[in-house]
C-alpha cells in the first residue's frame, strides 16, 4: 500500500486510467475511479506545478486517440493544455475548500459539484459541446444512459465524479487512521445505491416500448482518407458524388433520415 503514497505512482496511474476514458479505445471501468489517484495527490500534498505537468501531457496523448488527421497534433496539443489547465485548477480550489472548511463543507460534494458544473459550462458554451464530458465514457452503457431523460448528462457525470471522490476519501482514510468515518461510509453507500437505483430504472425504460410511428435513418460514409479530400479537388468530387449516391440508395431502401 506504500506505493498509494508516492506521488510518481499516483500520476501514472492517474494518467493510465484518464487515457482510455472516453471515446476511442474507451474502457467504461476506468472513468469510475480515473480522479482518485488525482484526488490522493493533491491530499498529500505534493506539488501543484509536477500535477499540471503531468496531466497536459496525458491529456495530449489521450487526445491523439481520438482526433484524426492532418491536424491531430495540433489539436492535441491545444485540448491537453487546455483540459490540463481546467483540471489542476479545480482540483486546487477543491484542495482549498477542503483544507480551510472541513467541517463546513464536504469534501465529496464539493468535488462533485465543481467538476459538474464546469462540465456544463462547458458542454453550454463551448463550441464543442458535451464532447469532453466524463459522461461519454458510458455511452455503450444503454442501462445507465438512460437516466440522463431523468437527470442529464451532467447528472450522470455528477454521479461519476461521487463514486471517484467517495471512493477516494474512504480509502485516503483507511490508509491515514484505519478507521472509515460516518461520513465517507454514507457517501460511498449512497453513490452504490443511486448506480444500483439508476440501472433499474434502465432497464425498466429499455423494456418499455416506444410509443408512437418509428422512421428508418440511414447513415452514410466513403471511407476515403480526408487528407486526400482535402488536398485532391478531383477527390473532393469523387467523394462527393459517392456520398450522394450512397444517400439515393439509402433513400430508395426506406431511409427518412440520412447522416
Amino acid at each position: 500500500m506504500k506505493y498509494l503514497n508516492q506521488k510518481w505512482f499516483l500520476l501514472s496511474v492517474g494518467g493510465l486510467l484518464i487515457g482510455f476514458t472516453g471515446m476511442n479505445w474507451n474502457i467504461p471501468l476506468f472513468v469510475w475511479v480515473a480522479m482518485v489517484p488525482f484526488l490522493r495527490y493533491m491530499r498529500l500534498g505534493y506539488s501543484v506545478w509536477h500535477l499540471l505537468i503531468a496531466l497536459i501531457l496525458f491529456q495530449t496523448l489521450s487526445t491523439m486517440r481520438i482526433v484524426s488527421e492532418p491536424f491531430h497534433i495540433m489539436i492535441a496539443v491545444l485540448s491537453g493544455i487546455q483540459g490540463g489547465i481546467v483540471f489542476t485548477v479545480l482540483l486546487w480550489i477543491w484542495n482549498q475548500f477542503r483544507i480551510k472548511f472541513p467541517k463546513q463543507i464536504s469534501s465529496i460534494l464539493c468535488f462533485s459539484f465543481l467538476f459538474m458544473i464546469s462540465e456544463w459550462i462547458g458542454g453550454t458554451y463551448s463550441e464543442l459541446g458535451v464532447w469532453g464530458m466524463f459522461v461519454n465514457s458510458q455511452l455503450n452503457n444503454l442501462i445507465l444512459i438512460q437516466s440522463a431523460a431523468l437527470i442529464g448528462a451532467t447528472g450522470i457525470s455528477f454521479l461519476i465524479y461521487m463514486v471517484n471522490a467517495s471512493i477516494e476519501q474512504t480509502l485516503s482514510e483507511q490508509l491515514s487512521t484505519g478507521k472509515i468515518s460516518n461520513s465517507s461510509s454514507r457517501f460511498l453507500l449512497a453513490s452504490c445505491f443511486l448506480l444500483v437505483a439508476l440501472s433499474f430504472y434502465g432497464t425498466i425504460r429499455l423494456t418499455i416500448p416506444i410509443e408512437g410511428r418509428s422512421i428508418k435513418v440511414g447513415t452514410v460514409t466513403s471511407k476515403m482518407e480526408i487528407q486526400t479530400i482535402w488536398s485532391d479537388q478531383e477527390q473532393n468530387q469523387i467523394n462527393t458524388e459517392l456520398v450522394l449516391s450512397r444517400t439515393q440508395q439509402a433513400a430508395a431502401e426506406g431511409a427518412k433520415v440520412v447522416v
